[in-house]
């Protein structure tokens, strides 16, 4: 949840960080 969390904040969608 939080790599998503920190997708959204720095707007890297392009590549999951899972």
């Amino acid at each position: 949840v939080v790599r998503r969390l920190l997708r959204e904040i720095l707007g890297e969608d392009r590549h999951p960080a899972e």
